[in-house]
């Protein structure tokens, strides 16, 4: 079983949500369409990746990150009722990965939990899945946006608002 962490001053509420919308993302990306696998070529399954994970969830208004089995996720921006999502510099301006705004505050933590989810499956699979062996492993690199750019496109992106300023909808 994954080990869930929360900080004294987040809600359970917030840590079931982030639990959630963790586990929404892997039912997705594990889907054999995806053909990402683990040792010796086996299928994942969102239980062998969640019995390895250590999910973190804090509110300190701090960046959120994710790697090699661990993921932690701030949700000081859901909590202020934020709807808009920056990107890094490198991916920002992309018509499918880039930032955006959001229907409600979930579907903007959705874009960060979906960040996060990208560099855990990146960072413990990518080796042993053949489509992603080859080319720029970074953190923020090609394979890794091929897997967020799947993330974003099936889940994501359906809940976010279409020709809208953000400065409006940043409080």
């Amino acid at each position: 079983m994954g080990l869930i962490y929360k900080s004294k001053n987040v809600t359970t509420a917030e840590r079931d949500l982030v639990k959630r919308l963790t586990k929404q993302c892997l039912k997705e990306i594990v889907k054999s369409k995806w053909e990402i696998t683990g040792p010796r070529s086996e299928k994942l399954t969102v239980a062998k990746v969640w019995d390895k994970l250590y999910l973190k969830v804090k509110c300190r208004g701090q960046a959120s990150y994710g790697g090699k089995n661990y993921m932690c996720i701030d949700v000081s921006q859901y909590r202020k009722g934020r709807t808009f999502q920056h990107e890094y510099a490198r991916i920002k301006n992309d018509p499918i990965i880039g930032e955006g705004t959001f229907a409600t505050p979930e579907d903007a933590l959705m874009l960060i939990v979906a960040h996060e989810v990208a560099h855990l499956i990146h960072d413990n699979y990518f080796i042993y899945t053949r489509w992603l062996r080859e080319g720029d492993n970074t953190p923020h690199g090609k394979n890794w946006q091929k897997i967020y750019r799947i993330l974003r496109r099936e889940i994501v992106n359906k809940n976010m608002v279409k020709d809208v300023d953000p400065e409006k909808k940043v409080a």
